[in-house]
């Protein structure tokens, strides 16, 4: 993560008020900033992004499923959303991902901030989403393509994958 970090978090649930504040005051600065690159990059991100950071709301989501094509170049994540319903994310994959105390056991997660970037280098655009779950556990999902669907039930996911 690059504007949302953990620590920062962490430092905004601190026991002392003063560490609080400040953190507080280092979230909306990070905000700032994470808002100008947005806006930077805005023309360059796929439409789907787009729709994606404009009408998606994640904070709090259920990880309900994830995983990636036997080949390794698609992942995916299936999330329920506190409001309900069913939001399935797919990638079609740059790199392998890579994360920080990410693992494919049994403990449920939950999504709490993302960011959206673009990585430098590459004479086709690669762009990478990087995700903050509880406990501090990142996944960084370098992509060339995105999919966002939203279902009302999780039957509906279910229906898709098996049709």
């Amino acid at each position: 993560m690059n504007y949302f970090t953990p620590e920062l978090l962490d430092a905004g649930n601190a026991a002392d008020p003063d560490v609080a504040d400040a953190a507080f005051a280092a979230w909306e600065r990070a905000e700032a900033e994470y808002e100008a690159r947005l806006k930077e990059l805005w023309p360059r991100l796929p439409t789907a992004v787009r729709h994606y950071l404009e009408e998606i709301r994640l904070h709090d989501a259920e990880v309900i499923g994830k995983g990636a094509s036997g080949d390794g170049r698609a992942f995916g994540l299936v999330l329920r959303p506190e409001g309900g319903g069913t939001v399935h994310l797919r990638y079609l994959l740059a790199s392998r991902p890579t994360g920080r105390r990410w693992a494919d056991g049994t403990a449920s997660l939950f999504w709490q901030y993302d960011e959206i970037d673009v990585l430098p280098g590459s004479d086709v655009p690669v762009f990478v989403h990087r995700i903050l779950f509880t406990g501090g556990a990142e996944l960084h999902l370098p992509f060339y393509d995105f999919a966002c669907e939203v279902y009302l039930d999780a039957a509906a996911v279910v229906d898709e994958v098996v049709s």
